[in-house]
């Protein structure tokens, strides 16, 4: 009884050490393995599945590859890896969504800042039709949409609808954002199909004080054309 008390003891042991540092990962294929390996940033099984020769590329059930997850888990290292080994970092899910669009939803600076760095294209758009910084301007995520910026993405982009990032930021009431757009010259004049402004969206939302806030920048500007990228 001892015995078998102890092997269990080990044998839980050993897998949590296993988990812990990362240490070969003995189920599933090699494939699951690599997904497993990007997810977790286990960096060392990564190497050793691309030495096997399986395609960094793979995809699964969503058309994600391993590099796509890696972004998603701001897992520098593991992704840095799969790109040295031939993993497309403009490769599109069955969303649209390349991997920086995936990094912006998800608010990964450190990815996104790497990703810019090795030519993945701030301009995709996903089948929304929408280039990662409207996704990052929706949610509020000031540092990715300055990042995204001095990357190059098209600050005054309109989608389908008209609507710019800046709209998107100020129909969810992110005054953070919408105030570090206006520094980085994003024209607020700009309307949308519906013939609104940055500043009607936001007081259609409600967010009254918003809406002044970027009322008020309009009239300390000087004139800027209405349309334009």
């Amino acid at each position: 009884m001892y015995r078998l008390r102890y092997f269990f003891a080990f044998a839980l042991f050993s897998a949590a050490a296993a988990f812990m540092t990362g240490c070969d990962i003995p189920l599933g294929t090699p494939e699951e393995r690599m997904f497993k390996a990007a997810k977790h940033d286990y960096e060392r099984n990564m190497l050793k599945l691309l030495d096997k020769g399986i395609n960094p590329d793979i995809t699964d059930s969503a058309g994600w590859t391993p590099l796509m997850w890696a972004a998603a888990k701001d897992n520098v290292d593991t992704l840095k890896l799969l790109h040295l080994r031939g993993g497309d970092i403009n490769h599109r899910n069955k969303k649209g969504e390349t991997a920086l669009h995936v990094a912006a939803r998800w608010s990964r600076l450190d990815t996104i800042e790497y990703l810019l760095s090795i030519g993945a294209r701030p301009e995709a758009l996903d089948r929304l039709g929408w280039p990662p910084l409207m996704w990052a301007a929706m949610q509020g995520r000031t540092d990715v949409v300055i990042a995204l910026s001095q990357g190059g993405a098209r600050m005054n982009f309109k989608d389908t609808n008209g609507n710019t990032a800046l709209m998107m930021a100020a129909n969810r009431g992110r005054t953070e954002t919408v105030k570090a757009m206006l520094e980085l010259g994003v024209n607020p004049l700009l309307t949308n199909k519906a013939g609104q402004t940055a500043a009607d969206v936001a007081r259609q939302s409600k967010y009254t004080e918003l809406a002044g806030l970027i009322e008020q920048t309009i009239k300390k500007a000087p004139p800027r054309k209405t349309t334009g990228k």
